[in-house]
């Protein structure tokens, strides 16, 4: 079951759409990067963590608890975390306002878990969705 914080819902929804250009400023080496340090957090079970790299608005309409539970919905009968299987960058503009995205696949024990990390512009970490394949 597909699984998505309330945050930023309409920037993830787009999965669908043709990828687009990173935004000026951001490669597609440094957005995976920091779309695999988020990863890391994840697996790691630092759901504070990862709420602190939300930009202050996000932060403040989620909660660590719910993004543990948006880990756990999607990763809780995975195992434990092995390695990155595939990676890649891509851009998406929603509203006029053009987001980088990593899309990770993490390789757990007995399951492939999709990570879609978005940023701003400005580097700030906006949107959030995982899901098992």
């Amino acid at each position: 079951m597909k699984k998505l914080l309330p945050v930023l819902l309409s920037l993830l929804v787009l999965t669908g759409c043709s990828p687009e250009a990173l935004p000026a400023g951001m490669d597609e080496e440094a957005v995976i990067a920091a779309g695999q340090e988020i990863v890391n957090l994840l697996v790691d079970g630092e759901y504070e963590e990862v709420l602190s790299r939300f930009r202050e608005d996000v932060a403040a309409a989620t909660s660590a608890e719910e993004i543990k539970a948006l880990m756990e919905d999607a990763a809780g009968d995975a195992g434990a975390y092995r390695d990155r299987e595939d990676a890649m960058a891509t851009g998406r503009t929603v509203d006029g306002v053009t987001y980088g995205e990593a899309v990770i696949l993490g390789k757990f024990e007995r399951a492939t878990i999709l990570f879609r990390v978005a940023f701003d512009s400005d580097w700030n970490f906006v949107g959030l969705e995982i899901t098992e394949q």
